[in-house]
């Protein structure tokens, strides 16, 4: 949640404290990847670090896979664009990165309905992946853009959302989970309570697991709400389940079917979103599931 709500800010945001600041006198002179093992040898970890002349980095991360491997095939490019620069230069964002790498494949063309670098549809079609070629690619360029803002809230001692022209210091925070029973799900949702107030969950059962498996989400959608406190916010994820991108094309009305029933189900338990109960260009799909469930608010475009 926490990466979305930078992305969004990152591309929405104004600059406007920003381009009020003076120059800092400190420019970028390293662009570089970090993979980091944790002490007990197990989980590695990739992360965007930009350094500054005066010793202070930035950081953006943990990164995909697919995310590092894009960001480090673009790394000669990337250092071409930042090195030298100053830290508060406004031309140094996500779209004059895009523009400067891809000036051919203009990042509007999502508006008419296009890939950027590819040219083709981006909705009416079938993915077979919840995360396309070139949306690995922004993903990358994103991973830069955090790590650029990063290193300029500490480099000028200012907080992010003020150099973005923002006047909100907080936001909303969540801990989200997997549990394949009611039992596990109501264990870990009082665990998370705790500490935080809304919660997360993954539903296991995807629509090849038909209404049985319908109605083993509702079954831990229950022991969730009926398990919490009532002032407890929960909500729940349906992506890379509920759409099965990797099934065949012509089992879509039958997911969809099975999507607009999860999500209608849930409204009995007050969720305070769903998360991408079809695929991500799936712009009639998420029509559908509106009118099967007005009253429950969808949650989409991380993917």
């Amino acid at each position: 949640m926490l990466k979305a709500i930078c992305l969004a800010l990152i591309g929405l945001g104004s600059y406007a404290g920003l381009a009020a600041a003076q120059p800092s006198g400190v420019t970028i002179s390293q662009v570089s990847v970090l993979v980091i093992g944790d002490q007990k040898g197990g989980n590695v970890q990739s992360f965007v670090e930009i350094t500054a002349g005066n010793g202070m980095k930035g950081h953006a991360g943990p990164m995909t896979d697919v995310q590092s491997e894009q960001m480090v095939a673009r790394l000669g490019v990337f250092q071409d664009k930042l090195r030298n620069h100053d830290v508060t230069d406004t031309n140094l964002n996500f779209a004059s990165l895009w523009n400067t790498i891809y000036p051919a494949n203009p990042l509007s063309s999502y508006l008419e309905g296009k890939d950027p670098l590819t040219g083709g549809n981006t909705w009416g079609t079938h993915r077979t992946a919840r995360q396309t070629p070139t949306g690995a690619v922004i993903n990358a360029f994103s991973a830069v853009d955090i790590a650029l803002w990063d290193l300029r809230g500490k480099v000028l001692n200012q907080p992010i959302y003020k150099l973005l022209g923002g006047t909100r210091n907080s936001v909303p925070i969540y801990e989200s989970f997997w549990a394949n029973t009611p039992a596990a799900a109501l264990a870990a949702a009082t665990n998370a309570y705790a500490t935080f107030h809304q919660i997360k969950t993954f539903p296991p059962k995807r629509p090849s697991d038909g209404a049985a498996g319908l109605q083993a989400n509702l079954d831990i959608a229950a022991a969730m709400r009926n398990g919490l406190p009532a002032g407890a916010e929960i909500s729940f994820d349906l992506s890379r389940l509920s759409d099965e991108v990797d099934a065949s094309a012509d089992t879509r009305p039958a997911r969809l079917q099975w999507a607009c029933a999860m999500v209608k189900g849930f409204e009995r338990y007050n969720p305070k979103w769903v998360e991408e109960p079809v695929g991500p260009d799936d712009l009639e799909g998420f029509a559908a599931v509106r009118k099967a469930a007005p009253n429950v608010k969808i949650s989409a475009g991380e993917h």
